[in-house]
Formats: structure tokens, sequence, C-alpha cells
């Protein structure tokens, strides 16, 4: 399969002074606002994030430019429509366990591809072409710009958080992006806002979120509008993208989950790999979160299952389905 031209990312002088600049406003922000927004601290004083009457994203804009982004044409109507079109499609939600390594994706017909932080690096030696993307950790921007890179340049939708996509407009330029981007929020947390509990989110939201666990703050968007569980993983956002998206059948690649602390991803060796605390979030977070999540979908009909035969969530959440049976 042919490969788009990588992204070179932004190099030079004119790099550092951007770097210096940046210091300098995160430190006279951490001077000037409560501690609570430091999660904001990069778009200010320039980013400005434009929303509707519910609260949600419409626009982004850095000083005087308005920054392209798909929030704004996701009216009502079109919304229905693609959701109705995406209803007898499948959707394939590919993560990074190492389990990934043992599909041969040229065997596979993927109909719709939704991947997640380094599940890119597939498409460098199998046919797979992604049609959405989610990454809402700026480490994995900032430390794996060769992959960003990649997603970037291909003509796909890209759920990222204003700070994400803060981070993407410093490494790259802009005649570089020829991806979408579309802007998410986690639950309590808007940019440049103060936090808000958890629990008066969901109270507003008209029910279009359930909580189950107000003391962790756990919990099911059904409008990504309007903000996203973090569940503890990515892959756990992703799966609320899906079902908000309209797909009735979900295929889960690589949700390994057991032994991450020790194991590389599957694009990863032991000394390239990144750290991460799904081994610590595993009980408390994400397997309850999945778990209650799995009893909701169902409810609406939709189908989940999971092709990681070695994936630490147990049967009873999501069945496992050997990915030779997709054949």
């Amino acid at each position: 399969m042919s490969q788009p031209p990588a992204v070179q990312p932004r190099a030079g002088i004119s790099r550092l002074v951007r770097r210096g600049y940046s210091t300098l406003m995160k430190n006279i922000f951490r001077a000037t606002h409560p501690e609570d927004q430091r999660d904001s601290e990069r778009l200010w004083p320039h980013g400005h994030v434009h929303r509707d009457a519910l609260g949600r994203i419409e626009a982004l804009s850095m000083g005087r430019r308005t920054i392209e982004i798909a929030n704004a044409s996701c009216d009502q109507q079109r919304l229905d429509t693609a959701r109705q079109n995406n209803a007898a499609t499948a959707l394939h939600l590919i993560a990074s366990g190492p389990s990934i390594s043992t599909i041969d994706y040229s065997a596979l017909t993927l109909p719709r591809t939704l991947g997640v932080n380094g599940a890119i690096a597939l498409a460098a030696n199998m046919p797979v072409d992604f049609d959405y993307y989610c990454v809402t950790d700026t480490g994995f921007i900032r430390k794996r710009r060769d992959l960003v890179a990649r997603i970037v340049a291909r003509k796909l939708l890209f759920f990222i958080t204003p700070i994400g996509l803060w981070n993407i407009l410093q490494y790259f330029p802009e005649k570089a992006l020829k991806c979408r981007f579309f802007l998410i929020e986690r639950v309590g947390k808007r940019a440049l806002n103060s936090p808000m509990p958890v629990e008066e989110v969901v109270a507003k939201s008209e029910g279009d979120m359930t909580l189950f666990d107000p003391d962790l703050g756990l919990g099911y968007s059904h409008d990504i509008r309007k903000g996203v569980f973090p569940g503890g993983t990515v892959a756990y956002e992703a799966l609320q993208l899906a079902a908000w998206l309209g797909f009735r059948k979900i295929y889960l690649h690589g949700l390994d989950l057991a032994n991450a602390g020790t194991t590389p991803r599957f694009y990863e060796t032991p000394e390239t790999a990144l750290p991460t605390q799904i081994h610590k979030q595993l009980a408390g977070e994400i397997e309850p979160s999945f778990r209650a999540a799995s009893a909701i979908l169902r409810d609406q009909g939709v189908s989940v299952q999971n092709l990681s035969l070695i994936s630490a969530l147990e049967e009873d959440i999501f069945p496992k389905r050997d990915w030779h049976e997709l054949i």
C-alpha cells in the first residue's frame, strides 16, 4: 500500500523563539490564574474557544486566525444522516496492544476504522486506511511526533482536545495538515474554564451522560460534543466516539491491557516504549468503565466484540472472537 510522504516537524531557530515565548506566557498564566486552570495554560492568552448555548465547541481561534475544525458543520440533521449510514457498517477500533502483531490485516476487510495513539504504525506495512482517529494524550503528541506526522498527513477525521491541537500547530505547518479536526473535551474540563464537578456536568447534560461512580467520576457520554469520560485509556474515549457516530457493530483490536506496564505496544521495543499507567488504573477505572458501558451498549443494540484473546477484559464484558473468523 502506498504511503503519503512523511510530514517533517518544523525546525530551526523559529521553534526556539516560539518555545521561549510559550514558556514566558505559561509562567505569567500560572502567576495570574488559579491552579485548577492549569490545563489551559498553553492556550492562553491567544487561544479562544467559541461555544454554543449548550457549551459545545463551535470554533477555535488563535489570535486573529480561526482554525478550521469540523465541529461547526456538525448540525443535528447531518449527524442523523451520518448515523443512519454508519448503522449498517462495521467499525474496527484499533488500539496498540501487542496482540495486533498476530493479525494479518491483508486478509481482513475493514469497512470503517478508528485508530488511537500509535495504531497508525500499522499502515506502514499493512493495508489499513483509517477513517477516524483519536488522540487525547498530549504526551503522545510531544514524544511521538513521527507517528503524529503520519496521522495528520491523511484525509481522516481526527478527534483531539483543544490543547492537543495547539501542540500540533506548534510542530507542523498548516499546509501539511490533510486531516480534519474535531475538538473534544473530557467531562468537567473545558478549555480556558475552571473545572466543574462531574456530578454537576452530568446533571446538566439533559440525559446525554450516565454516571457510574460519582466518587471516581466514572461514566459514559452519549453526546461527545458535551464531553467524554476518560475511563483510564483513550480506547474507552474512542468507544464513546464510535457509538456516537452511529456504528452498531464494533470490533476491538489490540485492547490487551494485561501486562501493559512491562510489555511494549506492538510498534515499540523495550527501549522505545513510552510509560503507561494502564496497569495501575485497570482494576479501579478501566475495567469498571468498560463493564458499565457494555451494558449501556447492549441495551442500545450495539454489538461490541473483542478481537484480543489475551485481553484483560473478561468475556462477560465484551465477547472475545478470533480474528480468523472475520475472513
